[in-house]
């Protein structure tokens, strides 16, 4: 550029820059980023007013059409640069544009619940029944400056207003995890567990089962939400347990989010409708860069609302990859220096800052948290006693990350497993091997642990991942071995059933008393007489339920009680069920001659479990640690 252009280029950014009512003027606009002229006191994160462009869209498109209004990212000497929400199309050069004088916020309110809104909560109609209105937004009639009527709409009085950028809590605010946030996955409830509070990374290549688990895990909070609440439609009255579900929809296509809806609201998926309990946040494909950019944080903000009135939420970003690639072409866009891959420089902190905010907070929350994080952004609806902190609330994300070709370690990859509290893996390979959900127990993990678990799953679920390790491990072998070792055979057995045991179907969340019912007969070695195939596993599972439900329905009962404790007289009552439970289910399939040969052998052998001693503190380690007995005669058994 020459001195002459240079010379141009600052003086047109002053040409604007005194206006009698104090409005700056459009510089230039391109792809949702535009360079204002002429505002003296603003500030990053300060929300402005696109009236003449506004006015553009009412003119051309009627009276209905949306605000257009931006928000502050860059401040230089002569301008600013903002991101503009909008239909980018009626923004022109030498537009006016005034400031709102208050940061970007937006309404939160318990009627967003069962509706699929835009980042800013205007209600996204996918069903033709759909209220075309908010009850949370007033309207005011006015009219263009070429006498055409448009309609205004507001945030209504009675409503509070959140900003989309809000302070994490600190550490002294914070809570330990110890509440479980149960998905109805068996394999990520024993060996992976989540809890309230935390921040758990799905990662894994496309088409794994990514979005498949995040639906899961929110029909099976809608069921437990069922349970407590009776079908009860008063926010008010909600069981304190109850989990909210925010499922922020990044870059996806409309009709990806009709399908979610249809899924969530079917109740033929899992018996209930989960929209009653949750809140779709969508920024689609074809929606500009800023607004992939401000749904996360306008997300999270509906999340700590309902974590601030010391109730439970469970927010899901599908997914940062998305969000991450719109971050980079606004950092471009508005000049900033590129870095690794083109990402600017804060792309951790853009991330980090958001999932930071997933929190659960302590009942002794300190005053510095309300005085500097609550009053300020409650303002007088917290100063007239209507909102108040509650504590014990908490805010559990689950983000996602899209890899290719399973490069675990790429940029953003890295970044958010480097900020999370741990990762679910989802590999293509098992997927193919058609094993769902596809999840690769050895490269996952969860940093908070048994701590997030009932006491019984801590109890059953201790060494699960050891075993399927070694498993792993052996079936790597396996080709190249073709006559294993006795052990071997075992280990590779006993490991096949496991897998078996952890498939699970879509829509199909399962109660966690089943699961650590169906986890201790399968380490106790209960499953070894059964046929060791899917449906056999599965038929012989669902047996054992049922006999439970009507044997030991006391015992069961206390399986998802936080506050048990697990008595050598709980277990030998559950070795004894097993054992008459699996003596029937054989009586029950004599026609088979393989059952047939099982149940002859085991009278044969005539064991008493009511005897072994079970002073122990876990069941087995890899067939049984109940008892060296117990284990020589399940081999006997199996050897006949």
């Amino acid at each position: 550029m020459s001195s002459l252009e240079k010379a141009w280029d600052l003086e047109s950014q002053r040409i604007f820059i005194r206006t009698p009512d104090d409005a700056g003027r459009v510089l230039s606009f391109a792809d949702g980023v535009a360079t204002v002229s002429g505002l003296y006191d603003v500030r990053i994160g300060e929300k402005l007013i696109f009236e003449d462009s506004y006015n553009h869209a009412v003119d051309e498109e009627g009276p209905d059409e949306p605000e257009i209004f931006g928000v502050v990212e860059d401040v230089d000497e002569f301008s600013v640069k903002c991101l503009v929400f909008g239909e980018e199309r009626f923004v022109k050069q030498g537009d006016r544009v005034r400031s709102d004088k208050r940061e970007l916020k937006i309404p939160v309110t318990a009627d967003l619940l069962g509706k699929v809104i835009d980042p800013f909560c205007r209600v996204m109609p996918v069903e033709k029944n759909d209220e075309g209105k908010a009850k949370w937004f007033k309207e005011k009639v006015d009219t263009t400056p070429k006498g055409k009527p448009k309609i205004v709409q507001s945030v209504a009085d009675e409503i509070l207003q959140l900003p989309i950028e809000r302070t994490a809590p600190s550490i002294t605010d914070r809570a330990q995890i110890s509440d479980p946030m149960v998905t109805g996955v068996k394999a990520i409830d024993s060996m992976l567990p989540i809890g309230k509070g935390q921040r758990m990374l799905l990662i894994g290549d496309r088409s794994t089962g990514k979005t498949a688990l995040a639906v899961d895990m929110i029909i099976n909070q809608a069921k437990i939400n069922k349970e407590l609440n009776q079908d009860n439609p008063s926010f008010e009255s909600h069981h304190k347990d109850t989990v909210y579900c925010i499922y922020v929809a990044i870059g996806k296509k409309v009709s990806e989010i009709k399908q979610l809806y249809n899924q969530l609201a079917s109740k033929e998926k899992g018996d209930v409708n989960a929209m009653n309990y949750t809140i779709i946040i969508a920024a689609t494909a074809n929606d500009p860069a800023p607004l992939l950019y401000a749904a996360p944080f306008s997300g999270c903000t509906i999340g700590e609302f309902f974590r601030d009135m010391g109730k439970n939420a469970l927010i899901i970003y599908d997914d940062l990859t998305k969000h991450a690639n719109a971050y980079r072409q606004i950092s471009l866009l508005l000049k900033r220096p590129p870095g690794r891959e083109a990402y600017p420089g804060d792309i951790f902190y853009l991330h980090s800052r958001l999932l930071e905010r997933a929190a659960k907070i302590n009942d002794k929350h300190t005053e510095v948290y309300v005085d500097h994080v609550i009053k300020p952004d409650y303002g007088d609806f917290y100063n007239k006693g209507q909102y108040k902190i509650k504590g014990n609330g908490s805010l559990t994300a689950i983000p996602m990350v899209e890899t290719k070709l399973n490069d675990y370690s790429s940029y953003i990859s890295t970044n958010i497993i480097s900020i999370t509290d741990g990762q679910i893996f989802l590999s293509e390979d098992l997927k193919n091997q058609g094993i769902m959900p596809a999840v690769n127990v050895g490269l996952s993990v969860s940093r908070v642990g048994g701590k997030a678990q009932y006491p019984w799953m801590q109890f059953v679920s201790k060494d699960v991942r050891e075993i399927m390790a070694e498993f792993r491990e052996k079936e790597k072998y396996k080709a190249y071995n073709p006559d294993p070792s006795e052990e071997d055979r075992r280990i590779l057995d006993r490991g096949e059933r496991f897998v078996h045991f952890f498939k699970q179907k879509q829509y199909n969340p399962v109660d966690p008393k089943r699961e650590v019912l169906g986890l201790i007969a399968l380490k106790a070695g209960f499953f070894d007489l059964v046929k060791n195939t899917l449906e056999c596993i599965a038929n012989y599972e669902e047996y054992l339920w049922k006999e439970a439900n009507k044997q030991i329905l006391k015992l069961i009962d206390n399986f998802d009680n936080q506050g048990v404790k697990i008595t050598p007289e709980d277990v030998s009552t559950l070795i004894d069920f097993f054992d008459k439970a699996e003596t029937a289910y054989l009586e029950s399939k004599l026609k088979d001659e393989f059952y047939a040969n099982k149940l002859k052998t085991k009278k044969e052998a005539n064991i008493d479990y009511t005897k072994v001693d079970l002073q122990l503190k876990n069941i087995s380690r890899e067939s049984t640690r109940v008892c060296k007995m117990i284990e020589s005669a399940r081999e006997g058994l199996k050897k006949k």
